[in-house]
């Protein structure tokens, strides 16, 4: 299914890396999860659920059980994001070194990859999104 909406691809066999809209849309349930917890909106949080067609934004609280998602997504959104947690182990909240919260993901294609003994692969161009060039770099595609 996270295939069928584009939320990441398949590489090299078993391999799926996230895509863009992929790491997008955990960029912004980690946002979503932080002010849900702090009790209020963002400006710039209703401005991007604005952009992206969000007409219904729920109160700013983190929902406690199915009834409190009935016909919203946000709501609906945040409490598959809290599962993530209880039910499989993975947090996706972050938090740097330094103690604090970070909401955007670091993605190195490299760690997705592994030296092949057939010849020169350009694993960028492989990982890359058709909507980004972001993980095209000169070094290993020199004919940008």
């Amino acid at each position: 299914m996270l295939m069928a909406t584009g939320l990441v691809r398949k590489i090299a066999g078993h391999c799926c890396v996230p895509t863009i809209k992929g790491r997008l849309l955990l960029d912004l349930t980690r946002v979503l999860m932080f002010e849900a917890q702090l009790g209020v909106w963002s400006d710039e949080t209703l401005l991007i659920l604005r952009h992206l067609g969000v007409e219904d934004v729920p109160e700013c609280r983190m929902p406690e059980a199915n009834n409190d998602v009935v016909g919203n997504l946000i709501a609906l959104n945040l409490l598959y994001a809290q599962a993530c947690g209880s039910q499989f182990g993975r947090e996706l909240s972050h938090v740097d070194k330094d103690g604090q919260t970070q909401f955007y993901s670091q993605f190195d294609w490299r760690r997705f990859v592994q030296t092949a003994s057939v010849g020169s692969i350009n694993t960028a161009r492989l990982l890359a999104d058709e909507d980004s060039l972001l993980f095209i770099d000169e070094e290993t595609d020199p004919a940008r």
